[in-house]
């Protein structure tokens, strides 16, 4: 110390703050932006959405696009589902994969052919990871012979636990 005057090393107090921040960084985890944006019905259940082994299919508005989009959290359960179908590209990203769009949800075949492909697509996934929970997420406009071909298709999969996002009343 120069000139008898007394000093607080700050030295370790910046290591320790970078210490903190390079921990929060390593173990934050974020949420992939969805490519499909849906406004869901008003519900007053209180159970959350799962936060790990879950995959959400997504049904979008039925009075402008109806396209169906399926997202996987475990990196091994999209591999084995997506990679053969949808290429590895699609497998290995977080964005989810676009199962089909259907140009008209009244006509059977062009439903059955979207039908066939998610059930496809999610019996590959029940095959990987048979503990996964499965979420429906569909748009308040979906018209409802498209949520219960969705909803039946989910029930012939069999998985043990099927959940739907809804948005809490205030």
């Amino acid at each position: 110390m120069h000139g008898g005057e007394d000093a607080i090393d700050l030295a370790p107090l910046v290591d320790i703050a970078f210490l903190l921040l390079t921990f929060f960084m390593m173990t934050t985890t974020f949420s992939p932006q969805e490519a499909l944006k849906v406004e869901t019905p008003r519900s007053s259940s209180s159970l959350l959405e799962p936060v790990k082994q879950y995959i959400i299919v997504t049904v979008g508005d039925s009075t402008k696009e109806n396209r169906i989009r399926v997202y996987m959290d475990e990196y091994n359960t999209r591999i084995a589902a997506l990679s053969n179908k949808y290429g590895q590209a699609a497998a290995q990203s977080t964005e989810g994969v676009e199962i089909g769009k259907m140009e008209n949800p009244n006509d059977p075949a062009e439903m059955e052919k979207v039908m066939k492909d998610l059930k496809e697509v999610l019996l590959l996934a029940r095959t990987a990871d048979p503990k996964q929970t499965i979420v429906l997420k569909a748009d308040k406009a979906v018209k409802f012979n498209v949520i219960y071909k969705v909803m039946t298709m989910m029930k012939e999969v069999r998985f043990e636990q099927v959940q739907m996002v809804t948005m809490m009343e205030k």
